[in-house]
């Protein structure tokens, strides 16, 4: 058995609401514990708001979601990439990653699966694979974006941690139309992810790459 001292974890997420999504009720269980959570959001998506909603709506809904998982203001980082146009301004991301790898040293750094074959969050994938060349890199499941996803690590999570993450979920009312914020569809999912490991919640993730120092 290796035992490995988390300190630290980097979330990112193209969009609003990616990360909450793909591990929120994980975010919660790190960020209530002695673990430093930074999340970095990479575009606002004002380019695909729907119609009355300003980029400062989005935004507004974007923190009170992640402070529902205990991540304050001061450790999320938004930016404003063009939505759907990632791969325009792949050199651009690349070198972002590449500050926050100095900056930051984290531990371990959640991102889309490179399985997800949403073009933004292919582009994400791709350069963190490429940024973050000395962490573990952990994929993130979306199953609505993912092809060929493969549950090779898992978080268990509780109850509380998932009700935090389905009330984070809520703050977005600009998104709650959609298919995958359905009442009970992550509910599902983590008691699937759950079913192989003997626990009752889980969020389950891809190995991009596994460093253990």
């Amino acid at each position: 058995m290796v035992n490995v001292v988390l300190r630290s974890i980097l979330a990112i997420g193209a969009h609003p609401d990616d990360v909450e999504l793909g591990l929120g009720a994980s975010l919660h269980r790190f960020a209530t514990s002695d673990v430093q959570v930074r999340v970095i959001i990479l575009s606002s998506a004002s380019l695909s708001l729907p119609f009355g909603l300003k980029e400062e709506d989005i935004l507004r809904e974007c923190r009170n979601s992640l402070a529902n998982l205990g991540v304050s203001g001061e450790n999320v980082e938004n930016h404003d990439f063009p939505v759907r146009r990632f791969a325009s301004h792949r050199q651009e991301i690349l070198e972002l990653l590449h500050s926050l790898d100095r900056n930051l040293e984290p531990d371990i750094v959640f991102c889309p699966s490179l399985s997800d074959t949403h073009q933004d969050h292919e582009v994400v994938a791709r350069e963190c694979d490429r940024a973050f060349r000395r962490r573990t890199i952990l994929g993130y499941e979306l199953p609505w974006n993912n092809r060929g996803f493969v549950p090779s690590v898992s978080i268990s999570v509780t109850q509380n941690d998932l009700e935090c993450k389905e009330r984070a979920l809520r703050c977005y009312s600009s998104q709650q139309g959609k298919r995958y914020f359905e009442p009970g569809l992550l509910r599902g999912l983590a008691r699937l992810r759950a079913s192989v490991t003997g626990v009752e919640y889980a969020e389950s993730f891809d190995v991009i790459r596994m460093v253990i120092q």
